[in-house]
């Protein structure tokens, strides 16, 4: 993932976390014990954005830097299969899966696309600035 001037922690991922080797992107929040946990619904507070995960999945050791939602900067987020249209300027939340999507009524907006895509598969990447 390329990122411009963001600042990150490396952690390791929670033990048996499944799905990190793409992971690239997606929200996550880190638990009681400082381990990166990724966020697989709506509801959880993530703390950031995963980037350059190890890619060994659910190995021993496995880790991944988490970009704080508090830090500035351009990072890529993965779009959700239902994210909708996204523009300039769309603000983005959370989808159930996790992923990000279009802010479409009440929900808390995470990240401000700054790419425009008119039909977003699951798992597609853009640019974002992330807010917190």
């Amino acid at each position: 993932m390329r990122v411009s001037q963001t600042p990150v922690l490396r952690r390791q991922f929670a033990t048996g976390q499944t799905g990190t080797a793409k992971s690239e992107g997606r929200f996550a929040r880190i638990d009681a014990n400082g381990c990166l946990v990724i966020v697989t619904d709506n509801t959880t507070v993530p703390h950031g954005v995963i980037s350059n995960p190890d890619g060994l999945d659910a190995a021993k050791n496995n880790s991944a830097d988490i970009i704080l939602l508090a830090d500035s900067g351009l990072v890529e987020v993965q779009l959700a299969a239902d994210a909708g249209a996204i523009a300039d300027g769309t603000k983005l939340c959370l989808s159930v899966d996790g992923r990000a999507k279009a802010v479409t009524a009440s929900e808390t907006a995470y990240a401000i696309a700054w790419t425009n895509i008119a039909a977003p598969t699951a798992g597609s990447r853009i640019w974002c600035t992330l807010i917190g």
